[in-house]
């Protein structure tokens, strides 16, 4: 039987092709099993971490979940270090410190190898590098620094100590047993009264 070639284009055309759908998207948390360890020593930060390991800080950020502020890591600390392949979510960049002190309880640090006076006061300290300069006098260049130097840190200022109960109006619990026994008295001599006006 014979077919004209304008019969063929003609059901060629209304032939509907469908391809199957390759999905190449790895899901999140993809090939992230953990391939070492890194103990935090002097001048380290996650950033140097990353970049050390051949990971991204994304993927760093994204298996060590126990570390809240990415920019506070201290000194002993266990960082796990992903397979390179982890797929992770892609953080946005780390806000600017506003904090113009520390939190802290030492009120120096010593400069270690790999530390600029940027690291020390946004990766290190969690504050502006204003407030570190402003806390340091004696740094005439900032882009200057050596190991060893001592950079005074600007603490916060703690809160007093709460007032006790004597100064401040309240009631200890001694006062309240008192006034206890005081209406307990009262409400004794009340009915011995009444008894009495019965006995009238």
């Amino acid at each position: 039987m014979l077919f004209s070639s304008r019969f063929l284009t003609i059901v060629a055309a209304t032939i509907p092709l469908t391809f199957a759908a390759t999905n190449t998207t790895a899901a999140i948390g993809s090939n992230c099993n953990i391939v070492s360890n890194h103990t935090v020593i002097a001048g380290d930060n996650l950033a140097n971490i990353a970049t050390a390991a051949n990971v991204t800080l994304d993927q760093i950020r994204f298996v060590n979940t126990q570390i809240s502020n990415p920019r506070l890591i201290n000194v002993g600390d266990n960082i796990q270090i992903p397979n390179s392949k982890c797929v992770a979510p892609t953080n946005p960049p780390l806000a600017e410190p506003t904090a113009i002190c520390s939190n802290g309880t030492e009120s120096t640090t010593k400069v270690v190898a790999g530390d600029s006076l940027i690291i020390i006061a946004k990766e290190k300290l969690g504050i502006t590098l204003p407030a570190l300069l402003a806390a340091n006098p004696q740094i005439k260049d900032p882009n200057k620094i050596n190991v060893g130097d001592v950079i005074n840190v600007p603490l916060c200022k703690t809160s007093g100590n709460a007032t006790s109960g004597a100064t401040n109006g309240t009631t200890t619990d001694g006062g309240k047993k008192g006034n206890r026994k005081v209406k307990a008295r009262r409400e004794g001599m009340e009915r011995r009264k009444g008894r009495s006006e019965l006995l009238w």
